[in-house]
């Protein structure tokens, strides 16, 4: 649904093309709030607990979840139990791709691992806090039904608040920059929120910054409002020390020697660090910082000091949350936006992955540090979330210039010089033996389901490192989760299953991953298709 956000979720569009538009969230007039506090009041004296979503009860994250979540409603029915979930159960379990092979060190082997965390359900790392602290405020009683939750966000926070306030039925408020990216506004308006946004140049501790429009909106009414709090609670790093700590674990079967992560509120690198140094003290916690956040002086020198512009959003800061823990963290990264925003672009043209633009800030300082060590290691990064978030910003080259950032080359594939290149390239392939030339995958055309657990760069066979579970992006085409959409069923003569395959969960975040990969690989097979030659292919998008 990101690819359609100037669409199918644009009101406008939608009125424009004929079609009815969904009713505007205005979620503080006198009337919306006044039903809010009499439900919430009702709530308050039932016992609490016929009220909590099913969810609530579990804290501990999605590893706890049974592997079959099937609608209560047709536990007793007469049909087969099968492998779906409800799509709020499928935070976590991301997968962890390999990206040794940029690594630029002769001296000793390093592995660079990277958690694609844009491959949970509101698309980035933020849903593993999110779930946590509304599990957490449910079980408690502080968060109840008919309650408004608020949240201040630089925008993925707020996207997977909004979402999960909408799978949990509450009304939901978010808060945010106006240096948010466009298309994480509208995601957050998509799923039902309504998104208020500080006036531009705001400093942080002025009543009209967005982190505090949030704080002084939840003090009107405790009893009405639950403020996320994302930098303060310590629901934050905890959500990482139930989830994100012990995948990383598992994937690297205990050998990782360096975590890399930015950081914003904190909670990233504070909980995943806590369980991982728990784990192993030896463990290496580095914060990758953009240049003109606080966080590398005060951990260099104890001074909060005056924080300057920088465009990578979600990560930096320009005071100290809560959240943050600098006990846990043994060295700090500095890296520029420029930097950042060349490896997103690297990342999308060399790996085919479309990362956000914190990602490009941790790759680029996984693989820094990579370069640096004169010890076999494993360095595991994550890549927060999805690029198609930011292609008004980061992937638009006119945005790049007006904001002084040099921006990739053009791509002419057309121009007389590339074509003579490319001709001879694959002259020059077909002459040889072909086998050489084909891509790894080449040879398997039965899919994913074929592939090995672990599939580790060629140039590292040999490394003294222990294998762990990473995979190659190109690796993870199926293989989709299957949710269980029985409840929006309206048939009460039979009970009827409909189950749904997410297929945005392929790499590309479609179904035509799936042809796409056959049709290469067979080509590739078969010699049809060899190196030097362009690829051409007519599409609706």
């Amino acid at each position: 649904g990101v690819k359609y956000l100037s669409k199918v979720y644009n009101s406008e569009w939608l009125v424009e093309n004929g079609f009815d538009a969904p009713a505007e969230v205005d979620i503080l007039t006198e009337a919306s709030l006044r039903t809010a506090e009499a439900e919430a009041e009702a709530d308050a004296n039932d016992s609490g607990a016929e009220s909590l979503p099913s969810s609530a009860t579990d804290l501990s994250g999605p590893s706890s979840l049974p592997e079959c979540q099937i609608h209560a409603d047709l536990a007793d029915s007469p049909l087969p139990k099968v492998d779906a979930y409800h799509y709020r159960d499928l935070v976590g379990d991301t997968p962890l791709v390999d990206l040794s092979h940029l690594v630029d060190n002769t001296r000793c082997r390093v592995r660079v691992l990277a958690k694609c965390e844009f491959f949970n359900p509101g698309y980035s790392i933020k849903d593993r806090i999110v779930q946590n602290i509304l599990n957490k405020a449910e079980a408690a009683g502080r968060l109840r039904k008919g309650m408004i939750v608020v949240a201040a966000s630089s925008g993925n926070t707020g996207a997977s608040t909004a979402m999960m306030c909408a799978m949990r039925g509450y009304k939901c408020i978010i808060t945010t920059s106006p240096k948010c990216s466009k298309e994480k506004m509208d995601a957050i308006r998509a799923y039902g929120a309504q998104l208020l946004i500080s006036p531009s140049g705001a400093k942080e501790g002025e009543p009209s910054h967005y982190m505090e429009m949030a704080r002084l909106l939840a003090l009107e009414n405790p009893n009405l409002y639950f403020d996320m709090d994302q930098y303060e609670t310590q629901s934050n790093p905890e959500g990482h020390y139930l989830t994100l700590g012990p995948e990383i674990w598992e994937q690297t079967t205990g050998s990782i020697t360096h975590f890399v992560a930015a950081g914003s509120t904190g909670g990233t690198i504070s909980g995943t660090g806590r369980y991982l140094k728990e784990m192993n003290p030896r463990v290496n916690c580095v914060l990758a910082d953009p240049v003109g956040s606080i966080f590398t002086n005060y951990f260099r020198k104890g001074e909060i000091g005056t924080p300057d512009k920088f465009l990578v959003e979600g990560v930096g800061k320009g005071s100290i949350p809560g959240a943050m823990n600098f006990d846990l963290i043994d060295d700090v990264l500095p890296v520029t936006d420029q930097e950042a925003f060349n490896m997103c672009h690297r990342l999308a043209r060399e790996e085919g992955i479309c990362a956000g633009g914190s990602s490009g800030l941790n790759v680029h300082a996984a693989l820094q540090l990579a370069t640096e060590l004169s010890e076999p290691a494993i360095i595991v990064t994550v890549m927060p979330d999805l690029g198609v978030k930011y292609l008004s910003k980061v992937y638009n080259s006119e945005w790049l210039v007006e904001n002084g950032f040099d921006a990739p080359a053009e791509v002419d594939i057309l121009t007389e010089a590339s074509l003579r290149t490319a001709e001879a390239e694959a002259e020059a392939d077909a002459n040889d033996s072909g086998a050489e030339s084909l891509p790894s995958s080449a040879t398997d055309l039965s899919g994913p389901s074929s592939l090995p657990e672990c599939q580790i760069h060629a140039d590292l066979a040999d490394s003294p490192l222990p294998k762990v579970d990473a995979y190659h992006y190109r690796d993870l085409v199926g293989d989709t989760p299957l949710v269980d959409l029985s409840h929006l069923v309206d048939n009460t003569r039979c009970r009827v299953r409909v189950l749904a395959k997410c297929e945005f969960f392929n790499p590309g975040y479609s179904i035509k991953d799936r042809i796409v990969q056959n049709i290469l690989n067979k080509a590739e097979a078969a010699g049809r298709l060899r190196k030097g030659m362009i690829v051409v292919a007519a599409s609706s998008g």
